[in-house]
């Protein structure tokens, strides 16, 4: 134990997330549905992500504030558990800067809207107190390998600008909706709609 071991062990992880990231950009791009969509509880997903996910967020000095979980959704756990790791290495990599008099922090909370309607959904929104995005950044932030001002600035030459391309390109795969919004130097969130009713999901989108 000391100091190399813990660096190869941050490095060994950081490889683990780009061929994750690799393997579902595979699988993404097939015409197969490599999924399957059953009824779980989303504490159940948020647990699993943060368990994964747990070392990045340590050494970021993040906390974490989860409320309204304890929801059932239909979703494929694996596929959202990676969206959501996606989400935390984002919130982890591009937190206030050393100094900064807020402490970073995660919230994850859900909410039911459009109760009784046709389309109720189950909404996720998973929120940091981080750097923000640019509002010129903040429509291509989905797009294939775009970076962004603080990829290209702040420090973080190895962002891949894939992690929120395959967070929306698989929640389209699995009939979810996805929005973004950012106040620059403030606060990022990111909205995960689950439709509530099964039957909903394939046309959920159209």
């Amino acid at each position: 134990p000391g100091k190399v071991s813990s660096d190869i062990s941050r490095e060994l992880i950081r490889i683990d997330g780009y061929v994750e990231q690799a393997l579902f950009y595979a699988r993404s791009a097939t015409v197969d549905r490599d999924y399957s969509i059953r009824e779980v509880m989303l504490r159940d997903i948020v647990s699993d992500a943060l368990r994964a996910h747990a070392r990045t967020l340590i050494d970021a000095g993040m906390s974490v504030e989860q409320e309204g979980l304890d929801v059932p959704v239909f979703a494929d756990p694996k596929w959202v558990a990676f969206i959501l790791g996606q989400l935390f290495e984002n919130a982890a990599k591009y937190r206030a800067p050393e100094g900064s008099s807020r402490t970073p922090s995660l919230r994850l909370l859900a909410s039911r809207d459009s109760v009784g309607e046709a389309r109720e959904l189950v909404l996720l929104r998973v929120e940091d107190n981080g750097l923000g995005i640019e509002p010129q950044d903040l429509p291509r932030v989905f797009d294939k390998g775009f970076v962004g001002k603080n990829g290209r600035l702040g420090g973080q030459s190895k962002s891949t600008g894939l992690g929120l391309f395959l967070t929306r390109r698989l929640c389209g795969k699995m009939g979810l909706g996805v929005s973004i919004e950012s106040e620059p130097g403030s606060w990022t969130r990111v909205t995960l709609a689950f439709p509530a009713d099964r039957s909903h999901y394939v046309d959920y989108l159209g």
